[in-house]
């Protein structure tokens, strides 16, 4: 079905966002291990047939019209028919969503889709912007496709809803989505890659809307409020040592690293050297005795009160890191952009997880 031939049903709003608290995370959190790839805290669950979704009220500020940036994390799939990850009503202002494994964005109501970037395979932090100029697609941080246009943005007085749209109803995506930014202006490459791993939760410059993945706006008034039921979700936790293995590395007995690299149309999983200490380790992409990547992780707490990381690479390919603390349940992005040789990473805010 054409995402230009559905048409809006009034949903009442049942609940407020207080009694998403209490959650089924028993039932869960055993499948989280293998979600360890979003940097903030929890995140909401979506399925189709729709559980629920978040709503925000309509407000003259989620309707920019000269400008625009929405991004966030998710661990979605589409079901088929495309699927909402976000939207105000397609048919006459924006959505964002996924067709297949592909981001699609309308910004100027029915008429105005474009497709570009993939979403697939775990989590992905995706970004549409546009300028009055052009409309650009984000993944990673990784411009995938963008297009000229050069007319004004379309606006209503419907709802926001993450997890559906008021013109698209029941087509929701399956999966986790979480921290979705809402900006009247257009974010630059560096500035999105500057804010892709930290949770942003004070207001900045063009900032509308900063959405947990429970619907609290962390920066604004634009609270979300729960339609039906949407679950849950936070990494599990424990206190039982890590292990360093053939593709992650164990550091403090708690931290555990991992990564995968791309050249090209090659890509493949970041291997541990045979070289590691309590707080340090190595990393190769192509070969045992070419390595790529070392990271270490100190415990910075009595001068930041966080846990730092640090790395440094012989590489100009793109690689993604993880640091992941099991002892409470958090977890870190850095990434690599191709082309010139990569920066050091010295992160003295890394892990607020002391001691």
């Amino acid at each position: 079905m054409k995402l230009e031939s559905r048409v809006p049903n009034n949903e009442s709003k049942l609940a407020r966002l207080a009694g998403l608290c209490l959650f089924a995370l028993a039932t869960l959190c055993s499948t989280a291990s293998s979600l360890q790839a979003q940097p903030f805290g929890g995140w909401g669950i979506y399925s189709r047939p729709p559980q629920g979704f978040l709503e925000v009220p309509h407000s003259q500020a989620l309707n920019p019209t000269g400008e625009i940036t929405i991004e966030g994390w998710v661990n979605v799939r589409d079901p088929g028919a495309c699927s909402t990850i976000i939207g105000k009503g397609f048919q006459s202002a924006w959505w964002v969503g996924i067709c297949g494994t592909s981001l699609r964005s309308y910004l100027r109501g029915a008429g105005s889709g474009r497709t570009g970037g993939e979403l697939a395979g775990g989590w992905n932090h995706f970004a549409v912007t546009y300028d009055g100029v052009r409309r650009l697609h984000y993944i990673n941080g990784e411009l995938a496709n963008s297009w000229l246009e050069g007319d004004s943005l379309t606006t209503n007085s419907q709802p926001v809803r993450i997890g559906s749209d008021v013109d698209f109803e029941g087509f929701t995506v399956e999966g986790t989505i979480n921290e979705i930014r809402l900006w009247d202006v257009p974010r630059s490459t560096l500035q999105l890659r500057e804010t892709i791993n930290e949770s942003i939760s004070s207001p900045r410059p063009g900032l509308v809307a900063s959405w947990s993945g429970f619907g609290t706006d962390l920066v604004g008034p634009h609270d979300a409020s729960v339609v039906g039921s949407v679950p849950g979700l936070t990494f599990p936790v424990t206190s039982d040592p890590c292990t360093t293995t053939a593709t992650s590395l164990c550091l403090h007995d708690r931290f555990v690293i991992s990564g995968n690299w791309r050249t090209g149309s090659d890509s493949g999983q970041a291997m541990v050297a045979p070289i590691t200490t309590v707080q340090s380790g190595i990393f190769w992409f192509f070969n045992p005795t070419n390595w790529e990547v070392m990271v270490k992780v100190l415990n910075g707490c009595a001068s930041t009160n966080h846990w730092w990381l640090f790395s440094a690479a012989t590489t100009n390919v793109f690689y993604r890191l993880e640091v992941f603390d099991q002892l409470d349940g958090v977890n870190k992005v850095y990434f690599n952009y191709p082309g010139p040789p990569a920066p050091a990473v010295t992160d003295t805010m890394a892990l607020a997880t002391c001691p």
